[in-house]
């Protein structure tokens, strides 16, 4: 199996993919993700949540998280194809190793 260095992608939303220009970030520490793909994800960074998603985050709206991560993470030439619940199940879990893995900061 191979596996993806991920450590962040500028402008863009780690939960729901999309482009924000104010973020808060969480500290989480490095995991390593398969999301039932012939390659793991390595998780090496905070994550950056836009304001939507950093109040789910911050309020623990875990499911309110997972709808707004498939809602928007999904794009739209592929949601006929029937992947939604497949992508769900996986966002899922990487959810939550994040909050396995996530560092509390006080």
């Amino acid at each position: 199996m191979t596996t993806v260095l991920f450590d962040g992608v500028g402008n863009i939303c780690d939960f729901c993919g999309l482009e924000s220009d104010a973020f808060t970030d969480f500290a989480c520490a490095s995991f390593t993700h398969n999301g039932g793909t012939p390659f793991s994800i390595r998780y090496e960074c905070a994550w950056g949540a836009c304001p939507a998603c950093a109040v789910l985050v911050k309020e623990n709206r875990w499911e309110e998280l997972l709808d707004r991560s498939v809602k928007f993470g999904i794009p739209a030439c592929a949601k006929p194809l029937g992947v939604e619940a497949q992508v769900r199940e996986d966002l899922s879990r990487l959810h939550a190793e994040f909050r396995k893995h996530r560092l509390e900061v006080h």
